[in-house]
Parts: structure tokens; sequence; C-alpha cells
């Protein structure tokens, strides 16, 4: 997985740079020489210093969502127990309670995002906006505290219940759809014309990515 992640961050990076993707991304009317140098023009101008600066919070956190989301999804979600030993949960415990639960609430948050989208940009949105991300962290532990390898485990189970344990599929999913899609609807209007916004959204993507190769190897 961290492999495929880091093969994709490359070809995404040579892509934004590549003439012949460049020249149908853009809706070229030249159909002869596919000239793209009014692009890379436009492109070479961007002070990407100051796109940073506007938008490093949702860089982070898109960063984090990701890293975070994927140290526990599914590595570690996956190995939790159901406390109780009935046929249903031993044979549909981790598909329904974990899997299904997650995507439904994951769906449910990026649907919820798309009507809400709050906290706003403002400077007091922005930090509303990162405090979430950084409470979000803590879901890391608190699965770890559930009943997760019982034959395996060294840290005591604080968590014996399946309650708390569904509770927390329901966080996770729904923090990664919201705070997710809030990122993605937040990062590039913090520029204002549409080459910046454009490689705003490259950066967020790269950083997505990044996220995603961090979760994937702490898991």
């Amino acid at each position: 997985v961290d492999i495929m992640l880091i093969l994709a961050f490359i070809f995404e990076r040579w892509l934004s740079k590549n003439k012949f993707f460049l020249y149908f991304a853009e809706g070229k009317g030249n159909v002869i020489t596919g000239e793209t140098s009014d692009h890379d023009r436009e492109v070479d101008e961007l002070c990407y210093k100051q796109i940073f600066k506007r938008s490093w919070i949702y860089l982070l956190g898109g960063w984090m969502i990701y890293g975070s989301t994927l140290s526990i999804m599914p590595a570690l979600a996956t190995i939790v127990e159901s406390v109780s030993k009935s046929k249903w949960s031993q044979k549909y415990f981790t598909p329904v309670l974990c899997v299904l639960l997650f995507n439904a609430s994951d769906l449910t948050g990026r649907t919820l995002a798309t009507i809400i989208q709050l906290p706003g940009r403002s400077r007091t949105g922005r930090m509303v906006y990162i405090t979430l991300q950084c409470i979000r962290l803590s879901l890391i532990p608190l699965f770890m505290y559930c009943n997760a390898a019982p034959d395996l485990r060294t840290l005591p189970v604080v968590f014996n219940s399946d309650y708390v344990y569904c509770l927390l599929i329901v966080l996770l999913g729904f923090s990664v759809g919201y705070l997710g899609n809030l990122t993605l609807t937040h990062a590039p209007k913090t520029s204002d014309d549409a080459q910046s916004q454009e490689a705003t959204s490259l950066l967020l993507t790269s950083f997505f990515v990044l996220g995603q190769a961090t979760g994937s190897f702490g898991s």
C-alpha cells in the first residue's frame, strides 16, 4: 500500500508538469501544437510560499485527517473482537459493525459537510477546525483500549463494550467524512484567482497522499 501511495504521489507531480496532460486539462483550442506556454507562465508566476501561508492549516488538516484514519482503519479497527460470543457477532461483527458502519458514517459526514460547512474560513473558524483535528487524534489510543487482539495484547481492556466500539467507529467515519469534505471545500477558497486555487488543490492532494502513506506506515 505504501509503495502504491508513493508511486501515486510521484505520478501526480509528474502529471502536473506534463504538457500532454495540461493541454487537455486546460481545454486548449490549438489542436496542432498543443501550446501550453501560457499555462506554464501562469504557474511559474505563482508564489507557492504565499499559497502555503494562506492554506497551511487546511494542508496540515488534510495530512492529519487521513494519517489518523489510516492508522486506525482498517489495521486496528478490524482486530477488535466482540465481547459477546454469539454466532452473529462471530460472523458479522467486523463486516457490519466495523466496515459497513464506518462507511455509512463517512457518507453521512460528507453529505452533511456540503450543507453546513462549519467551521468557516474565518480566523476563529480555522482555529476551531485545527482544534477538532487535534482532538480527533485521541481516537487512536481509544481504539487501542478496546477489545483489540485480546489474545496478544498487553494493554488493559478499558472499553469492554461493543456499544463503545460502535460509537468510536461512528465518530471515526463521520469525522473523516465531514472534516475531509470541509478541507476539500475550504482549502482552494483561501486563494482568489483560479491559478492559485488550482495550485492549492495540487498541494492538498499531495498532503492527502502523504497522510495516507503516514497512516499506512504507522498502522
